[in-house]
């Protein structure tokens, strides 16, 4: 019926409502940045934010003077995980790499994308710190 539809669309809207509030709340601090050997590396460790939202959240934190920006999201008992790569730090390690890095890190296999934007996922949570560990010694 109309009256479904219409209630549906409008959940629909609140939700992507909710997240565009959950992304905004996202800000980028002195202890999210790491200096890995000249190369500013930048680490987000978020909660509920879906796979399907890191892209736009990337998006919004990437900054020109960021090297790699790596955002790690628990959802649901698993990790999504995005890397982002400034065309110059890609030449050198690309975010895919460093993407494979961190999903093997988490028990999973694979992650892909392009040179400056990858996607990974894993489902060992408490792998995290191991896995933000390779990153930096990847990039040392």
């Amino acid at each position: 019926s109309a009256r479904v539809d219409s209630l549906i669309q409008t959940n629909k809207e609140l939700s992507q409502q909710v997240t565009n509030l959950k992304l905004s709340a996202v800000q980028i601090t002195e202890a999210d940045k790491e200096d890995c050997n000249g190369k500013l590396l930048v680490i987000k460790q978020v909660s509920d934010v879906p796979a399907k939202d890191l892209r736009m959240l990337a998006s919004r934190l990437w900054k020109e003077e960021y090297s790699y920006l790596l955002l790690l999201s628990v959802v649901d008992k698993k990790v999504a995980v995005l890397c982002q790569a400034s065309s110059e730090a890609a030449s050198k390690v690309s975010a895919v790499t460093l993407a494979q890095l961190v999903a093997e890190s988490l028990g999973a296999k694979g992650g892909g994308g392009s040179p400056q934007l990858a996607q990974a996922g894993g489902v060992n949570i408490s792998a995290i710190p191991e896995a933000i560990k390779k990153v930096k010694e990847s990039l040392a």
